[in-house]
């Protein structure tokens, strides 16, 4: 019995009239009307008719090359006839350990009571893991199932909006860039939400692509005073567990005024970043009457994207979703890639058939591993008391920490490769500013207690065994090679270079690079040193080169010591020359000069010993 019938869609209540009114639409899909079964669901007609202002005409379905049954054929025998406009091949859920899905996209097609997660799982992490492209095509009931088929064979209607609705603050940069990205994209955030009326924005409008980013589990998800409501009135539960508005004289836990029935939003593509708002049927907390998937299923929306478990989306991935004219768009992928390195398990699922099979390549956005390091050792010098609290440097750490805790916040440093790369320019800067400020601090007392860092760490640590090697020292004796490991992460681990002739030649903090100094060991007194020092970076960064002698010598020396910067862009080695004179009138003995290098806040020194030959009796 036909009850509803448009240009479009015709609607039954007989399963044995609408198996044959699908079976010739397959046969003659650009004359017939695409059949939907209704029985018992007039919820359903009145989404087909708010349908209407979505869709435009039919069109083939995004064909996958593997199609799955999730439920026993008999349970979703009336959708046989729509296997083959769906997919190649068809397999029951039982032949999936045998299948081989590489470089293959594949649907799920069943009822949401068999959308079980002991089901499914393996097969879950299988996809995820190699990278397959899969979708779903679940129903609560047939009927349900029924109108998420049909909507396969619609075709979207022109210049419609897209719309971003966020819990989140986006600043005016990157509201401009989102903008300059999609099209005709309406921009919703904390700020907007506040001031708007989002139930009517969300309820008059057509959507061609609706992003929900918020706070949520499976039955809401919030925004400010409004709620995304998953509660569907024409469904009757199967069980008693609710949410508080399933209770006699309860209502929501918000305001029901300003709740926005999903299945009443005229979006043809919805795409739900928030928690749980999917779940797997046998881990869902509530009745199917309030499962927002579900009632997204049961909306206009062609396609869904929803998240069967916890997930943590956020403007990164919210700036690839609106990216809607990339050929390989796909919400579900975008996320679940861009997500990768900081969650091992995929969250989102996409329910419709895929807007497209092909993968997408996810750029993986971390902090640099330069301001990483240089963000440890600033906590290190400013938790340590080898320097007190008066101390030049120690001055500005706090407000250096602070912004670098600001800076580890996913998304801060940079929601691509190019804004990623104006972010470290502009830490270079910050970084360079206490570089500068360590060693000209050691140019100009070699005795400030910042040079304690050595003896200080040293009593705090113990040598690390497995980082023994044997070294030959720049004099030609031999000697050691190894870390010592501080007893607390507060501790800088440092780098050893011992001779048994020269004593602790050269010590750094780990990561800084190794010097070496060619300097000939025997002078006349009034002859000019001079000599090479290599310094080899182990770590990106402008590096300052100095030099210095003790204290008790200074006086005599006719060089005054200059610092040079250098600026080590692919860390390789360089040399440095050194030239310098003593006066006269110093006494002939055995002294030592210190070259050291500061790199990213890392201390690095090494002590050269030379003799100055005077006058025999």
């Amino acid at each position: 019995m036909e009850l509803l019938k448009s240009e479009l869609l015709e609607t039954y209540i007989d399963e044995q009239t609408y198996t044959q009114a699908m079976e010739e639409f397959v046969g003659e899909i650009n004359q017939t009307a695409i059949p939907v079964f209704v029985k018992g669901r007039n919820d359903l007609e009145e989404s087909i008719r708010l349908s209407k202002s979505l869709y435009a005409g039919r069109k083939n379905p995004n064909k996958v090359d593997v199609g799955i049954r999730l439920s026993r054929r008999e349970d979703i025998e009336m959708f046989s006839s729509l296997e083959s406009s769906f997919a190649d091949n068809w397999y029951e859920l039982e032949d999936l350990i045998d299948l081989d899905l590489e470089k293959k996209s594949v649907v799920v097609m069943g009822l949401y009571k068999d959308f079980k997660y002991d089901n499914l799982k393996r097969f879950i992490f299988k996809c995820y893991q190699e990278k397959i492209q899969v979708s779903y095509l679940i129903g609560r009931d047939t009927s349900s199932l029924s109108w998420l088929c049909a909507k396969q064979f619609l075709k979207e209607s022109k210049g419609m909006d897209n719309g971003l609705l966020t819990h989140r603050k986006i600043n005016q940069s990157l509201k401009t860039e989102m903008v300059n990205i999609a099209e005709e994209l309406l921009i919703y955030d904390k700020a907007i939400v506040k001031k708007h009326d989002m139930q009517l924005e969300l309820l008059e409008n057509n959507w061609s692509k609706l992003i929900l980013h918020g706070h949520g589990k499976e039955d809401n998800i919030n925004f400010e005073d409004y709620t995304i409501c998953g509660r569907n009135d024409e469904v009757v539960n199967k069980h008693n567990i609710f949410p508080r508005c399933g209770y006699c004289e309860q209502s929501c836990f918000k305001d029901d005024q300003k709740l926005i029935p999903l299945n009443r939003v005229k979006a043809a593509n919805v795409i739900m970043a928030s928690c749980n708002n999917g779940p797997f049927s046998d881990m869902a907390l509530y009745d199917d009457k309030y499962n927002l998937l579900l009632n997204a299923i049961d909306s206009p929306a062609q396609n869904i994207t929803a998240a069967v478990t916890i997930q943590d989306s956020d403007l990164l991935e919210l700036k690839r979703l609106v990216d809607f004219t990339n050929p390989n768009w796909n919400p579900a992928r975008i996320i679940n890639d861009s997500l990768d390195y900081m969650q091992p398990f995929p969250s989102m699922i996409e329910v419709g058939l895929p807007v497209t099979k092909d993968t997408i390549d996810i750029d993986i956005i971390e902090p640099s591993n330069r301001i990483i390091r240089t963000l440890e050792r600033a906590q290190k010098y400013y938790t340590n008391d080898f320097i007190d609290e008066n101390h030049s440097l120690k001055k500005l750490l706090p407000n250096f920490i602070n912004k670098g805790n600001q800076y580890v916040l996913r998304g801060q440093y940079g929601l691509d490769a190019k804004e990623k790369r104006q972010i470290e320019n502009n830490w270079k800067q910050k970084i360079q500013a206490l570089n500068d400020i360590i060693a000209n601090t050691i140019m100009e007392d070699p005795d400030d207690p910042i040079m304690e860092f050595d003896g200080y760490n040293v009593y705090r640590s113990k040598v690390d065994v497995e980082t023994i090697h044997p070294h030959l020292c720049n004099c030609g004796q031999e000697g050691l090679s190894y870390f010592y490991k501080g007893h607390s992460s507060q501790t800088f681990d440092l780098k050893m270079e011992f001779c048994f002739r020269c004593g602790d030649k050269s010590i750094g903090m780990a990561g800084g690079p190794k010097i070496a100094v060619d300097v000939t060991p025997d002078f006349k007194v009034g002859e000019r040193i001079k000599g090479v020092c290599t310094i080899t970076p182990e770590e990106e960064g402008e590096i300052m080169v100095g030099w210095f002698v003790p204290n008790y010598i200074k006086e005599y020396l006719i060089d005054e010591p200059a610092l040079k910067r250098f600026k080590n862009k692919n860390k390789e080695a360089f040399e440095v020359e050194l030239e310098f004179e003593f006066r006269n009138d110093i006494p002939a003995q055995g002294y030592y000069f210190t070259v050291f290098t500061v790199q990213n806040l890392c201390i690095t020194i090494n002590r050269h010993f030379f003799t100055l030959e005077g006058k025999v009796i």
